[in-house]
């Protein structure tokens, strides 16, 4: 479909480069957003694995927050429908004015950079959420495994081991050393 009157384009080599460097760089946000859901999809596989035989429910819990993480990553990972030209459509436009073909394809790609923002908009803030889930569930885990076993709070303080084959009876010392009390 030709046009006979096209619209005046003074601007339009000023305004062209702008809307191009956006949608390049759009495009680099979605790779860099999937490389972020990946590595935290990774590091959730890898502590499901790592922390199969944690004793604590505080670290479990911590886990399985780890473990929904890596869930949520993967629905940011869920391939959007990315607007783009269909070449045979644009092809149609050869026997056009070049300005009308210019400001064509101008206003198509603002068109796309419009509708990517949404969805990158949406996808960076599910990729928030799950690594807002991935540092609690790691808080969780660290206190589970440092601070708690079998559900007792615990100071490593405290926990001696006995030599082996030594019995050890509360308030007796296995050293042979004189045991010195505080006054």
């Amino acid at each position: 479909m030709a046009h006979q009157h096209p619209t005046p384009t003074p601007s339009l080599h000023v305004v062209a480069p702008v809307i191009h460097e956006e949608r390049r760089l759009q495009l680099e946000h979605f790779d860099s957003l999937d490389t972020k859901a990946g590595l935290v999809l990774a590091f959730s596989g890898a502590i499901a694995v790592l922390a199969k035989d944690v004793q604590s429910d505080l670290a479990r819990s911590g886990v399985a927050l780890i473990a929904i993480a890596g869930i949520v990553a993967v629905v940011s990972l869920v391939p959007r429908k990315q607007p783009y030209f269909r070449p045979l459509h644009v092809r149609n436009w050869i026997a056009d004015p070049p300005d009308a073909v210019e400001l064509r394809l101008l206003d198509t790609e603002v068109a796309m950079v419009t509708e990517a923002a949404g969805t990158i908009h949406l996808k960076s803030r599910v990729l928030a959420a799950s690594l807002g889930l991935v540092v609690v569930g790691v808080i969780l885990l660290g206190l589970g495994t440092l601070v708690f076993r079998d559900g007792a709070a615990t100071r490593p303080a405290e926990r001696h081991p006995s030599p082996v084959g030594v019995v050890q009876r509360p308030g007796t010392s296995t050293s042979t050393a004189p045991v010195r009390t505080r006054p």
